[in-house]
């Protein structure tokens, strides 16, 4: 649910939701309305621009990026051209240890032949 999707960025952001409103320049009350109804379009872009999430996250749309792939990439994007090619080459060596360790226990679960 929206709700509980706008609690967790909350959390992680550590502010509650009277903060978000006052920070958004919103009534207090339309934290509790969005209890019950998920609020609409530039509202709902405020609350996951401020909360670096994305919209498709808080909606728990499919393939949706989570907040620290959003945080990823918000950093990719402040970074010089230096710290872009850092920021590249340490993902690549890390996707290569993930999958070389999912390979050797993929490996580990086959039947024997």
């Amino acid at each position: 649910m929206f709700i509980d999707r706008l609690n967790e960025a909350l959390k992680r952001n550590n502010i509650s939701g009277n903060a978000l409103c006052k920070k958004l320049d919103m009534p207090n009350a339309n934290y509790t309305n969005w209890k019950k109804q998920i609020p609409k379009g530039e509202t709902l872009k405020l609350i996951a621009n401020e909360l670096h999430v994305s919209v498709d996250w808080l909606l728990e749309r499919e393939n949706a990026m989570e907040p620290s792939e959003t945080e990823l990439i918000d950093n990719y994007r402040a970074s010089d051209a230096d710290g872009k090619i850092t920021i590249i080459s340490v993902a690549e060596l890390e996707a290569r240890r993930s999958r070389k360790e999912q390979a050797q226990k993929d490996e580990e679960l086959k039947p024997f032949a």
